[in-house]
């Protein structure tokens, strides 16, 4: 005769894990990853070309809220990778342009000058 365990291990279920990973593949989150991407290559080009990529991932940035709640694919890494890219990318934008301020190439337009 075997007695029952009090506490018994409790595992978690199939449906719990394939749902994380499920969530991998929300539209939203990979929305997210498009931001990385294009990060990395505003952060590997200069100009004009910088501009572009971070504007692209700025657009990007308006969707992937709006798609997760629109296709109910709300989740707490969906929550995390959105916050965590907005941060690098403010601070990609702002090391960006203060080393284009210490390095001289900045300029201001000339009807802001005028002002005085």
């Amino acid at each position: 005769f075997q007695r029952p365990l009090a506490h018994a291990p409790i595992r978690p279920r199939p449906s719990s894990q394939a749902m994380k990973f499920k969530e991998l593949f929300y539209l939203a989150n990979i929305i997210d990853y498009a931001r990385v991407v294009t990060l990395y290559w505003a952060v590997s080009s200069t100009g004009y070309t910088f501009l572009g990529w971070y504007a692209v991932s700025y657009i990007l940035d308006a969707f992937d809220g709006y798609a997760a709640r629109a296709l109910n694919q709300e989740s707490r890494l969906g929550y995390y990778l959105d916050m965590i890219i907005d941060r690098v990318s403010s601070c990609l934008c702002l090391h960006f342009a203060a080393l284009a301020v210490l390095g001289g190439d900045s300029f201001v337009p000339r009807p802001l000058a005028w002002v005085s």
